[in-house]
């Protein structure tokens, strides 16, 4: 009977150490959205990242060699996002992968 306890014991404690992994363990770069891999890579400085032009209020940034592929919105909406990227300033070189800074952020102050 001891050793059954002990082994359910034990399962319960791998169990929970997994769960604390998974619930975490973040990605080195958790900025990237698969379809945009591709487009946000091969940086070699900050000044190569650009926020993606195609969004109003952009959570990603990307290659600014991949500026012409997309099309910049005809109009936005005055609300301010903390965590989007409104200036290549706002991006980063990490990794050679193009982040936004603000990804985190909830207020002005950060």
């Amino acid at each position: 009977m001891k050793k059954v306890l002990w082994f359910v014991f034990g399962l319960i404690i791998v169990v929970f150490i997994i769960l604390l992994v998974f619930l975490f363990n973040k990605p080195a770069v958790d900025s990237i959205d698969p379809w945009l891999q591709n487009y946000s890579d091969s940086c070699k400085i900050d000044d190569d990242c650009i926020p993606l032009p195609s969004d109003c209020h952009p959570r990603y940034c990307i290659n600014k060699q991949y500026e012409n592929m997309y099309e910049k919105p005809d109009g936005c909406t005055k609300l301010f996002d903390y965590q989007a990227a409104y200036s290549p300033e706002d991006c980063a070189c990490q990794e050679n992968i193009c982040v936004n800074k603000n990804l985190d952020r909830n207020s002005l102050e950060e």
